[in-house]
């Protein structure tokens, strides 16, 4: 089941959010300095994708992709679903000029062929037989967007393949590198803080018709990640799926919490 909308975006805006701290973040004028050699990938399925040069003209079915290719200084053409982004992602900013191309789900072929792109850029989840007519219009790179195994690697991971697709590998190690020392950082100020406890809880909650359900972000997730390289401790121990980390409680479920 896709997930709905704010728990993507809370997943995926992890990395912008702590790396637009370090105002690392520009605007991006699709510039990438062209070196003339053909950059050859390999994606998430193990295929290997070969561009003409770096990508300047991209679209991104998935949301953590287009916050990415921003981070990177790189504005995408188009991004599916940008009405939702821009409600649930607030790490970064889109340009006006960015098009529509329908829903993450079920991206628009028509409008992204449309838009001429040299790379379309997708994540794991999305149909094969929709990723298939994607390939028909441009070369697709699909990234894992999540995996609970390595949350943070993964990340990491599809953030250093995007940059060497758009020819941004410099920039990208200077902004991993600031997350690095942002993580540090915030790790040394909650020592220092002497907390009463490192143990968390981290759950949110929305209305499914008439009722409340509460998802938690487990071990596994990319915040749990986060917050365990800070030093904190996740307790809730529950089963959670392998590729977002995230489980289902009710209030019951809550109240057999530690104190937190």
């Amino acid at each position: 089941m896709k997930k709905p909308p704010f728990v993507l975006a809370i997943a995926a805006t992890t990395l912008a959010l702590t790396l637009t701290a370090c105002g690392t973040t520009e605007d991006g004028d699709n510039s990438s300095a062209d070196s003339g050699e053909r950059i050859v990938l390999t994606d998430s399925r193990g295929k290997k994708i070969e561009l003409d040069g770096p990508a300047t003209k991209v679209v991104a079915v998935e949301w953590s992709p287009a916050e990415q290719l921003v981070t990177l200084g790189v504005m995408p053409i188009g991004v599916a679903d940008v009405k939702g982004f821009k409600v649930w992602d607030k790490s970064v900013e889109l340009d006006d000029s960015v098009k529509d191309v329908g829903t993450r789900g079920e991206p628009s072929s028509d409008s992204i062929a449309a838009l001429n792109p040299d790379l379309i850029i997708a994540a794991n989840g999305l149909p094969e037989n929709v990723i298939s007519q994607l390939e028909t219009r441009a070369p697709v790179l699909v990234v894992a967007a999540a995996d609970a195994k390595d949350s943070l690697g993964t990340m990491r991971a599809d953030f250093e393949l995007i940059a060497k697709a758009v020819d941004r590998e410099d920039k990208a190690r200077v902004v991993l590198a600031n997350l690095d020392e942002e993580l540090a950082d915030a790790k040394a100020e909650i020592a220092e803080a002497k907390l009463d406890t490192t143990k968390f809880a981290l759950a949110d909650a929305y209305v499914n018709g008439a009722n409340v359900e509460i998802r938690m972000f487990g071990k596994g997730s990319l915040l749990s990640d986060v917050a365990g390289k800070l030093g904190l401790e996740n307790v809730w121990d529950g089963k959670v799926d392998e590729q977002y980390g995230l489980g289902q409680t009710d209030i019951e479920g809550l109240t057999k919490l530690p104190d937190v």
